[in-house]
């Protein structure tokens, strides 16, 4: 049985990704002798967007051709072999490409007609990325495309139509006990050590809560003080875990306003409604 420290970052301001993201990467192929491997994107905003001169690089490098569109909230995938990738899937691609997609650590990278980056993933094999290459053929996809791509714990292994997952484990239930800082101050990292003592932060059972509107589960506990200069409320609680975490696939419900940034073992697993790690934060 294995410890795991689950630390949630709450902040109150929105964020919302938009444009043409890379959302799904078939690199690992069940039988690694098909040449089904793939990238999809995706059209997050409300506009058409014209492809005429964007192109893949890196791992792989594909030119669009004159005229290719993606429409408003759709998708287009980019194949090694198209013809292998229907026989096996029943799925429409353009390619093929050059050069080739490694089960791990590949770089995949969106540019626009002028050469710049659109968007950039380079991504792993394994924790906190997604287990994949296994039957049927699962590839990793985001969990949501409004999420950072950027980041493993916002990617999980596709579904496929013939794959039934297993039932799933709840880990930490809608009214789990927290603990939590609340005095508006800057922690800065150390907080999210699994050795970082938060014996004196005040606990109390989810939903944690400052709102007087009402909420899809019960209220429990209040937090206090609310300021508009505070902008920053912390938040850790532990849970056991008894099966193969490079076998799991983890997923995450939550209610929260407005964004979060979560970490497992100090580690950043996602964040939602929240801008690149690094930039500045202000009300």
């Amino acid at each position: 049985m294995k410890p795991f420290l689950l630390l949630i970052a709450l902040l109150f301001l929105t964020h919302a990704r938009g444009g043409v993201v890379i959302n799904e990467i078939h690199s690992n192929p069940d039988v690694t002798t098909d040449l089904v491997k793939f990238v999809e994107l995706y059209n997050n905003s409300d506009t058409a967007v014209d492809l005429t001169g964007w192109k893949l690089t890196q791992s792989v490098r594909y030119s669009f051709t004159n005229g290719q569109t993606l429409g408003s909230h759709a998708y287009l995938v980019i194949a090694e072999n198209p013809e292998a990738l229907a026989g096996k899937f029943s799925v429409s691609a353009l390619g093929p490409w050059t050069g080739n997609l490694p089960a791990s650590g590949g770089q995949v990278r969106l540019e626009n007609a002028q050469g710049k980056t659109e968007n950039e993933v380079t991504y792993q094999g394994g924790f906190p990325w997604p287990t994949v290459g296994l039957p049927p053929g699962l590839s990793m996809e985001l969990v949501n495309p409004d999420l950072d791509n950027t980041l493993g714990g916002h990617w999980r292994p596709s579904a496929a139509a013939n794959f039934t997952p297993s039932v799933p484990t709840v880990l930490v239930p809608i009214d789990q006990t927290w603990r939590y800082d609340q005095s508006g101050n800057d922690l800065g990292t150390e907080w999210r050590e699994t050795n970082y003592s938060d014996t004196a932060w005040p606990s109390g059972p989810a939903l944690l809560y400052h709102e007087d509107a009402g909420l899809p589960a019960a209220k429990r506990t209040e937090l206090t003080g609310y300021q508009p200069s505070k902008i920053t409320y912390y938040f850790r609680t532990h849970f056991m875990f008894t099966g193969d975490p490079a076998q799991t696939a983890l997923s995450a419900q939550t209610i929260l306003d407005d964004g979060a940034v979560v970490y497992l073992n100090g580690q950043e697993l996602f964040r939602l409604g929240m801008p690149a790690a690094g930039t500045a934060l202000t009300a």
